[in-house]
Protein backbone atom coordinates (compact mmCIF):
# COMPACT_ATOMS: atom_id res chain seq x y z
CA UNK A 1 0.00 0.00 0.00
CA UNK A 2 2.82 2.38 0.85
CA UNK A 3 4.33 1.86 -2.54
CA UNK A 4 1.14 2.39 -4.59
CA UNK A 5 0.39 5.85 -3.12
CA UNK A 6 3.60 7.52 -4.46
CA UNK A 7 3.12 5.81 -7.80
CA UNK A 8 -0.48 7.09 -8.03
CA UNK A 9 0.54 10.65 -7.05
CA UNK A 10 3.37 10.63 -9.59
CA UNK A 11 1.04 9.35 -12.32
CA UNK A 12 -1.51 12.07 -11.55
CA UNK A 13 1.17 14.75 -11.68
CA UNK A 14 2.38 13.56 -15.07
CA UNK A 15 -1.16 13.57 -16.41
CA UNK A 16 -2.01 17.01 -14.99
CA UNK A 17 1.16 18.88 -15.97
CA UNK A 18 0.82 18.66 -19.79
CA UNK A 19 -2.82 19.76 -19.63
CA UNK A 20 -1.95 22.79 -17.49
CA UNK A 21 0.83 23.77 -19.86
CA UNK A 22 -1.42 23.46 -22.90
CA UNK A 23 -4.13 25.61 -21.36
CA UNK A 24 -1.78 28.59 -21.24
CA UNK A 25 -0.33 28.25 -24.73
CA UNK A 26 -1.89 30.21 -27.59
CA UNK A 27 -1.57 29.33 -31.24
CA UNK A 28 -1.20 33.01 -32.18
CA UNK A 29 0.01 35.84 -29.98
CA UNK A 30 -2.05 38.95 -29.31
CA UNK A 31 0.55 41.02 -31.16
CA UNK A 32 0.19 38.83 -34.24
CA UNK A 33 -3.60 39.16 -34.14
CA UNK A 34 -3.29 42.93 -33.80
CA UNK A 35 -0.88 43.07 -36.74
CA UNK A 36 -3.25 41.00 -38.89
CA UNK A 37 -6.19 43.26 -38.00
CA UNK A 38 -4.18 46.40 -38.77
CA UNK A 39 -2.98 44.95 -42.06
CA UNK A 40 -6.54 44.14 -43.10
CA UNK A 41 -7.74 47.60 -42.09
CA UNK A 42 -4.95 49.34 -43.99
CA UNK A 43 -5.57 47.26 -47.14
CA UNK A 44 -9.30 48.08 -47.04
CA UNK A 45 -8.45 51.76 -46.52
CA UNK A 46 -6.09 51.62 -49.51
CA UNK A 47 -8.77 49.99 -51.68
CA UNK A 48 -11.28 52.68 -50.61
CA UNK A 49 -8.77 55.40 -51.50
CA UNK A 50 -8.20 53.82 -54.93
CA UNK A 51 -11.96 53.71 -55.51
CA UNK A 52 -12.37 57.38 -54.52
CA UNK A 53 -9.49 58.40 -56.78
CA UNK A 54 -10.94 56.38 -59.65
CA UNK A 55 -14.37 58.00 -59.30
CA UNK A 56 -12.74 61.45 -59.23
CA UNK A 57 -11.03 60.96 -62.60
CA UNK A 58 -12.36 63.24 -65.35
CA UNK A 59 -12.61 60.32 -67.79
CA UNK A 60 -14.80 58.40 -65.36
CA UNK A 61 -17.00 61.46 -64.80
CA UNK A 62 -17.42 61.84 -68.57
CA UNK A 63 -18.26 58.18 -69.06
CA UNK A 64 -20.75 58.26 -66.18
CA UNK A 65 -22.41 61.31 -67.70
CA UNK A 66 -22.61 59.60 -71.10
CA UNK A 67 -24.17 56.57 -69.47
CA UNK A 68 -26.72 58.65 -67.56
CA UNK A 69 -25.18 57.83 -64.17
CA UNK A 70 -24.94 60.55 -61.53
CA UNK A 71 -21.32 60.44 -60.39
CA UNK A 72 -22.16 62.10 -57.08
CA UNK A 73 -24.61 59.27 -56.32
CA UNK A 74 -21.95 56.72 -57.28
CA UNK A 75 -19.39 58.42 -55.03
CA UNK A 76 -21.83 58.48 -52.10
CA UNK A 77 -22.68 54.84 -52.71
CA UNK A 78 -18.99 53.92 -52.86
CA UNK A 79 -18.36 55.67 -49.55
CA UNK A 80 -20.94 53.49 -47.81
CA UNK A 81 -19.71 50.12 -49.13
CA UNK A 82 -18.68 47.50 -46.60
CA UNK A 83 -15.12 46.17 -46.49
CA UNK A 84 -16.25 42.95 -48.22
CA UNK A 85 -17.98 44.88 -51.00
CA UNK A 86 -14.92 47.07 -51.54
CA UNK A 87 -12.82 43.92 -51.72
CA UNK A 88 -15.13 42.37 -54.33
CA UNK A 89 -14.91 45.53 -56.46
CA UNK A 90 -11.13 45.70 -56.20
CA UNK A 91 -10.49 43.36 -59.13
CA UNK A 92 -12.90 45.21 -61.39
CA UNK A 93 -11.42 48.52 -60.32
CA UNK A 94 -7.95 47.27 -61.25
CA UNK A 95 -9.26 46.19 -64.66
CA UNK A 96 -10.93 49.57 -65.26
CA UNK A 97 -7.79 51.45 -64.16
CA UNK A 98 -5.69 49.35 -66.52
CA UNK A 99 -8.08 50.05 -69.37
CA UNK A 100 -7.93 53.80 -68.72
CA UNK A 101 -4.16 53.99 -68.38
CA UNK A 102 -3.49 51.55 -71.21
CA UNK A 103 -3.77 54.22 -73.86
CA UNK A 104 -4.94 57.67 -74.74
CA UNK A 105 -8.13 56.50 -76.40
CA UNK A 106 -11.06 55.25 -74.41
CA UNK A 107 -12.67 52.38 -76.28
CA UNK A 108 -16.16 50.97 -75.91
CA UNK A 109 -15.01 48.05 -73.77
CA UNK A 110 -13.43 50.46 -71.28
CA UNK A 111 -16.63 52.49 -71.20
CA UNK A 112 -18.63 49.33 -70.59
CA UNK A 113 -16.32 48.27 -67.77
CA UNK A 114 -16.59 51.64 -66.07
CA UNK A 115 -20.36 51.92 -66.46
CA UNK A 116 -20.73 48.37 -65.16
CA UNK A 117 -18.56 49.22 -62.16
CA UNK A 118 -20.55 52.37 -61.40
CA UNK A 119 -23.85 50.51 -61.66
CA UNK A 120 -22.53 47.74 -59.43
CA UNK A 121 -21.46 50.27 -56.80
CA UNK A 122 -24.91 51.84 -56.78
CA UNK A 123 -26.68 48.45 -56.70
CA UNK A 124 -24.58 47.20 -53.78
CA UNK A 125 -25.71 50.10 -51.66
CA UNK A 126 -29.38 49.98 -52.64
Amino acid sequence: MRRSLPVAVTALLFLALPAAGQAQQHAVSDQTLDAIAMSHTSSVDAERAELRAFLARPEVRDIAEQGGIDIVTAQAAAASLSADEVGRLSGQLTQAEAALTGGGNIVISTTAIIIGLLILIIILVA
